[in-house]
């Protein structure tokens, strides 16, 4: 059995890159991709703790797109990193995401969140990069905010990138971004399309 659809705490998963592979060790899995949303950061980890486990690791990420102004999640394995192509498409696509927080962190400041601020929030950056990750990282470690990881997103989270319409703005268009995608190597399909 294979699982080539799993989060990290890179973005908006449970475990970390290494204890993934484990659990997929634990749970008989033969091969996993670790595919978080817009972000390599824990692809390196993940793949040094698939050779301590013996197993297949792929290297994925879960890209959000814009196509004909709609939000779509796009899964792409097996690229490789070091390709020219992919190297520019990354460029872009974490500067954009990082470039829009200023304006989420704002925007959930006006909203009163207690405790919220870009001070707060920048302990819980990983790879580098103050993201939406990030933010979502902080709400779970404040226990004042109820609620699960989907809870927060909805929550919070979602209805800043819709009032900001951040979710069409600061995503790459589908076709440029699954034309750098294979000319990396991947493989691409849509995430999940019975969302909106």
């Amino acid at each position: 059995m294979i699982d080539l659809h799993v989060h990290s705490t890179m973005s908006d998963g449970t475990y970390t890159p290494s204890q993934l592979i484990k659990l997929a060790k634990d749970k008989g899995l033969k091969a996993i991709a670790l595919t978080d949303h817009d972000t390599i950061y824990g692809n390196k980890e993940a793949r040094e703790a698939a050779k301590k486990y013996d197993m297949e690791f792929i290297h994925g990420m879960e890209l959000s797109l814009n196509y004909n102004n709609h939000q779509i999640h796009v899964v792409a394995l097996g690229f490789d990193e070091e390709n020219k192509a992919f190297k520019d498409f990354y460029h872009e696509l974490r500067q954009k995401k990082q470039s829009s927080i200023v304006s989420v962190i704002d925007y959930l400041q006006k909203s009163r969140i207690r405790y919220f601020s870009r001070k707060n929030v920048e302990p819980f950056i990983a790879g580098g990069a103050l993201d939406k990750y990030a933010i979502l990282r902080y709400l779970v470690s404040d226990k004042s905010k109820a609620g699960d990881i989907q809870y927060l997103w909805d929550r919070y989270i979602d209805p800043a990138f819709n009032n900001l319409n951040l979710k069409i703005t600061e995503n790459p268009k589908a076709e440029d971004a699954i034309q750098a995608m294979k000319k990396a190597g991947a493989v691409t399909s849509l995430a999940h399309f019975h969302k909106k």
